[in-house]
């Protein structure tokens, strides 16, 4: 079959690009065009690097045996001494699929080998992640002393670098080594040193959103005061050459003929209104260039904060989660083997009650950032869910209602659409002292509806024109961005009604 110039290499970054958005099905279909296209390229690291790729879409689906047998097609070309990356990226994934079939062994052997080529690229983040999976499979082999020595080694390693997700995976790896040998109260310690860096995290990545809308914000005033200051020159040029016609005319008009005269007056008319045209125009065309930009910019600021939410919450949920609740079961099954006085027994019924009270917050913060419902069962089972999550722990009456067709939108609009509701829904239970609230989604061929009413308190709508806050000017985001319209309707007293009509 027929390679076309550059289409490996193309197809490889739409198909990674389209990894890193978590659109698998899309990143799938370009891995496949690839090898449709140049799996017989005879440039053998080229068929290599599609494979890798098409290897990694497979292990983010858990598709493990398909993600074998894509490694499989690489194996024959590697080790490769040049290709140093290449190596690391399969012997990592190999250990990623040895430890999801369950084969610790198999698994530390591959986790070894990405470390050594690792090492010899200079990829720190690979390193520790390479470490940390040694030190966890070594805990799971019963191999005490390997894990420790991984454990710090790593600990060692993260601390020295800036991604504090490392540091935070390493001081819960070398927790797990503390538990194992008996030493909760290190454990303990780790995990809080953990937790605390992971509440900084999170307030760090708040602060940067916002200096980011700061920053967005004083460019696009210093934009329009550019072109305020260069329209004033315009209008003083057009008026200086008036001028100049004007003069023209008039000497013309005293040595020359009436006829002329009135001839250069006509003309002078016509070409104001050929100028004043021109400058509606162009108004026109800044006006929308203006609006062009600024939903770019929306854009960039919402599928931002949304891969962060995605980020942070995979972390929490497939990360911090899962090793919170393997101390806690840890803890519970040194209770049946130790004898406490009734002191040191409440002492330890209050630390697990704690250490519960943590998953269940960390859970929360987790399904708040990106509800799994929405990505795998589509919005409207999302609403639905997330309605009844709020009622159960408000006690609030939540009366959730669809109306008109069955149509999908993408999952851009899904999200956004999402994100509005729950704003929306959040501030009539922290702000409304409602009994009941209703939502509403309507959708039609060409639009959609959202309505939000609630029978609490209201408020004076006009304080919304100074108020600062980040949630509602999140709604009006994602409005304009879908060319919508924000209908508010409240007075005290009388409750409130929000009324939104999306353009998707």
């Amino acid at each position: 079959m027929e390679t076309y110039p550059g289409s490996i290499s193309q197809y490889i970054y739409i198909c990674n690009t389209y990894t890193t958005l978590n659109n698998l099905e899309k990143a799938e279909e370009y891995a496949k065009k690839n090898i449709a296209l140049n799996g017989n390229d005879p440039d053998k690291l080229q068929v290599a690097s599609i494979y890798l790729c098409l290897a990694n879409i497979h292990l983010e689906k858990k598709e493990f045996q398909k993600a074998s047998y894509a490694l499989d097609k690489i194996a024959i070309f590697l080790p490769d001494s040049n290709e140093v990356v290449l190596d690391l990226g399969y012997y990592e994934k190999r250990g990623r699929v040895s430890l999801a079939l369950g084969k610790y062994t198999d698994a530390l052997s591959f986790y070894n080998l990405s470390y050594k080529y690792a090492r010899r690229a200079g990829h720190n983040s690979n390193l520790t992640y390479a470490l940390n999976m040694m030190a966890t499979l070594s805990l799971k082999l019963g191999d005490l002393p390997a894990a420790k020595k991984y454990a710090t080694e790593n600990l060692e390693l993260a601390r020295k670098g800036t991604a504090k997700t490392s540091t935070i995976n390493a001081l819960l790896t070398l927790s797990h080594y503390y538990e194992a040998v008996g030493n909760n109260a290190k454990a303990l310690a780790l995990t809080h040193e953990a937790i605390k860096m992971k509440d900084s995290l999170i307030s760090e990545t708040n602060i940067r959103q916002i200096n980011t809308l700061a920053t967005i914000y004083e460019t696009d005033k210093k934009q329009q005061d550019i072109l305020r200051l260069e329209n004033e020159k315009g209008i003083q040029t057009v008026a200086v050459k008036q001028k100049s016609v004007l003069n023209r005319i008039f000497v013309a008009t005293i040595i020359g003929l009436l006829f002329f005269g009135w001839l250069a007056y006509r003309n002078v008319k016509n070409e104001k209104k050929i100028t004043a045209q021109q400058r509606k125009i162009q108004a026109q065309r800044i006006s929308e260039l203006e609006k062009d930009k600024q939903l770019l910019t929306i854009d960039a600021i919402l599928k931002g904060q949304e891969e962060e939410r995605s980020r942070i919450a995979k972390d929490l949920h497939d990360g911090l989660g899962g090793m919170l609740s393997g101390v806690k079961l840890s803890f519970i099954n040194m209770k049946e083997k130790i004898i406490f006085t009734q002191e040191n027994l409440n002492n330890f019924e209050r630390s697990v009650g704690l250490l519960d009270n943590t998953i269940g917050e960390l859970r929360k913060v987790a399904h708040n950032l990106m509800p799994e419902v929405l990505v795998k069962f589509g919005l409207e089972e999302a609403l639905k869910d997330f309605c009844g999550s709020i009622q159960a722990t408000t006690g609030i009456s939540i009366v959730y209602q669809q109306f008109g067709d069955e149509r999908k939108l993408n999952n851009q609009a899904d999200v956004n659409i999402y994100r509005i509701i729950q704003e929306l829904v959040h501030n009539a239970v922290k702000h409304a002292d409602a009994s009941q609230i209703i939502v509403q989604l309507t959708k039609n061929h060409l639009k959609t509806g959202i309505t939000v009413e609630d029978d609490g308190k209201g408020f004076d709508v006009k304080i919304l024109d100074t108020k600062k806050g980040a949630g509602f000017n999140n709604i009006r985001y994602r409005v304009l961005y879908f060319k919508g319209t924000l209908d508010i309707m409240s007075e005290p007293g009388n409750g409130t009604s929000v009324s939104i009509e999306l353009i998707v």
